[in-house]
């Protein structure tokens, strides 16, 4: 029976010093080489499959079909997941290539803004520890602990903020009050 499909796993077997290979197909059937190397994945080939004594299919007179032939012969299936399997190649219009760079672009500005957020994170938890307005634990095995937890909270402040959200303040520093300094006359200070 004459079968075309793509190559979807490759499995190698060591039986008795020899590799024994074996291939899936798109419909999910499992097919034997035996000692034969399959195509690789995502190769579109077309080939006869004969059962053997034991009822398994084996892959005999195994032809690599060009990727043309595979969108028009297999249907959309087999030629969505060819696209699938060739995301990362060149596109083949221009819209494609742009409609693939954005989807890039927005990827790649969320790391941008969260690696961001991270080192002003560090800078700011940096400040604090240098102006003692955070403590660190007194035990040790605490501290890195105290420090993660601090950076995930100042990180996620910092990504609220980027991203038009008022931060959250906890509920102890709602109870705190802050002391601010008198309003100076200015001509006090110039006279």
């Amino acid at each position: 029976m004459s079968i075309k499909t793509v190559v979807q796993l490759v499995t190698k077997k060591p039986v008795n010093g020899r590799n024994l290979y074996s291939f899936k197909g798109q419909d999910g059937v499992w097919y034997n080489t035996k000692a034969r190397v399959p195509p690789d994945v995502g190769t579109f080939i077309e080939f006869e499959a004969n059962p053997d004594a034991r009822g398994y299919l084996q892959a005999e007179n195994i032809v690599i079909l060009p990727a043309t032939t595979q969108a028009v012969a297999s249907g959309p299936r087999v030629a969505a997941a060819a696209v699938q399997a060739s995301k990362h190649q060149p596109a083949t219009n221009k819209e494609q290539y742009w409609l693939n760079k954005e989807e890039r672009d927005i990827t790649t500005q969320k790391v941008i803004e969260l690696q961001s957020c991270r080192n002003s994170a560090l800078a700011f938890i940096s400040q604090l520890l240098q102006v003692e307005a955070t403590a660190l634990p007194k035990a040790k095995a605490e501290r890195e602990e105290f420090m993660v937890a601090l950076l995930q909270r100042y990180t996620k402040m910092f990504l609220d903020e980027n991203q038009g959200r008022p931060p959250e303040v906890p509920e102890e520093a709602k109870e705190e009050t802050v002391s601010v300094a008198p309003a100076v006359d200015e001509s006090e200070v110039w006279s």
